[in-house]
């Protein structure tokens, strides 16, 4: 049975249908109607989900889509130029995480900018100074490269999520014009645009096609994005990873700094959380890796974890 994704109704204030889970987003192009022809070719897993598109006629109308639905329980889903979407969106999203090879610090003027997949090579060290001192997290290629897995706690918390295909290898999309010859996996992409859906603030996913020759062929590209897309949709229906009743309750000791933390594991969703042990709020937990929580029981406390808790 094909994945059904219906089109969706504007009315003249861009209220869009709210009983939409998934809403696909862009303009109406050859390339936008082959991620979704490609989309809908693959197996169809989420009967129960109910995912609409809508093929927008300007800017302004996308980003009063974008605003009016940001009161409901929809997770926009837009394929566009980056550039077309900085400047307007700048009032929407107060942080955004960013997948690309480069920093572009003066383009995203955003009030925090996270980049993950960076080639130091690309960047000016001033530029990485900033991003690195000034973001919630930052991931050059080889630090994303040699633990995959340090990246989810960070994205488990996002709302807004940028992706370039320039941060993955260039002989997989050989029509991104400004993609190298090192970069990521496109499963390594996959799997990260997967990791942001554990997230239960996410709210956008933007898919640039900007830096893409849509001159010419693009199936790799369209089908890339497709499958993103794709596994998006299965980390939806999955639902975000939560804290809940069934959570187990764990007490470590950091000796050195004479502090008590409290770590929370979730056997559902095989998630760990963490938060300094006299800080009763539910909104001060701390998404952490399994790797961190052993460090924990250890008496030790990772740079990422220690700034997260105490640095915030």
């Amino acid at each position: 049975m094909p994945l059904k994704i219906s089109k969706c109704e504007v009315d003249k204030e861009n209220q869009i249908s709210s009983h939409f889970r998934v809403i696909i987003l862009a303009n109406q192009s050859q390339y936008s109607e082959d991620v979704l022809a490609t989309l809908q070719s693959f197996a169809n897993h989420f009967d129960d989900l109910s995912i609409g598109y809508y093929f927008y006629q300007n800017h302004i109308d996308l980003v009063a889509i974008l605003n009016n639905g940001q009161q409901h329980n929809i997770l926009f889903i837009v394929i566009d130029a980056f550039a077309n979407l900085l400047k307007s969106t700048k009032s929407l999203f107060e942080e955004v995480t960013v997948f690309s090879n480069t920093i572009n610090v003066k383009d995203f003027d955003y009030s925090i900018v996270n980049f993950i997949g960076f080639q130091r090579h690309l960047v000016d060290i001033v530029d990485i100074s900033k991003v690195e001192s000034e973001s919630n997290f930052a991931a050059s290629l080889g630090l994303l490269t040699s633990d995959l897995n340090k990246q989810e706690p960070e994205l488990r918390e996002q709302k807004h999520l940028m992706v370039d295909l320039n941060v993955c290898k260039q002989s997989y999309f050989k029509n991104v014009k400004d993609a190298l010859p090192t970069g990521i996996e496109p499963e390594t992409l996959i799997q990260l645009v997967r990791f942001s859906t554990n997230s239960p603030f996410l709210k956008t996913i933007v898919f640039n096609i900007g830096n893409i020759d849509l001159s010419s062929s693009n199936i790799a590209e369209s089908t890339m994005m497709a499958e993103c897309i794709w596994y998006t949709l299965e980390g939806i229906k999955a639902g975000p990873n939560v804290i809940d009743e069934h959570c187990e309750t764990t007490f470590c000791t950091l000796k050195e700094h004479d502090i008590d933390l409290e770590f929370i594991y979730s056997p559902i969703a095989h998630k760990y959380w963490a938060r300094v042990f006299d800080q009763a709020e539910i909104n001060s937990y701390v998404p952490c890796s399994e790797s961190e929580y052993v460090e924990g029981c250890q008496g030790q406390i990772s740079n990422r974890l220690f700034n997260k808790l105490f640095n915030h």
